[in-house]
């Protein structure tokens, strides 16, 4: 006897579309507070959004496909190029665990602080007050990572918080 289950396609409460499911384990939709079902890049924009309304986020600090440091959420819809970082060690229960901050233009165009501690990919978000930072080009070229050219970065954030 064979036994198949069937279940309803997930529609995101955004924009109406079916939320397919993505090679391996995942559901293919995000969870919002509230308990709405928003597809990926639903999930997307509403982070982006409460980025820019709350100045925080809990992102991801990983590798793109080229090796290059960025911060982003957790499907990879929401991507921001690292433009400098630091590895230092974090004092922890009696020990020390290594610690990477990266900073990174956000989505309103000011500079952004991500905090990762220990053995994860999950990095504490928040933005800075920076106006100016001088970090590495988010392209190849004569100012590519390694080369001694750094690109100055300035903040066009205008908003109060």
């Amino acid at each position: 006897m064979t036994t198949t289950t069937t279940t309803n396609p997930v529609i995101c409460s955004r924009c109406g579309a079916e939320c397919s499911k993505q090679d391996g384990w995942t559901t293919g939709y995000a969870t919002l507070p509230g308990g709405d079902k928003v597809c990926f890049d639903c999930a997307a924009k509403h982070e982006r959004e409460a980025m820019i309304e709350d100045g925080h986020a809990i992102l991801y600090l990983t590798h793109d496909t080229n090796g290059k440091w960025q911060v982003g959420n957790w499907s990879g819809r929401l991507t921001f190029p690292v433009i400098w970082w630091e590895n230092s060690e974090h004092s922890c229960f009696g020990g020390y665990t290594q610690r990477t901050d990266a900073w990174f233009i956000g989505p309103d165009g000011a500079i952004w602080h991500a905090k990762n501690i220990g053995d994860m990919d999950a990095a504490r978000c928040r933005r800075t007050r920076k106006k100016v930072m001088w970090g590495y080009p988010r392209s190849g070229g004569p100012g590519a990572m390694g080369s001694g050219w750094y690109t100055k970065y300035t903040s066009t954030y205008t908003g109060s918080k």
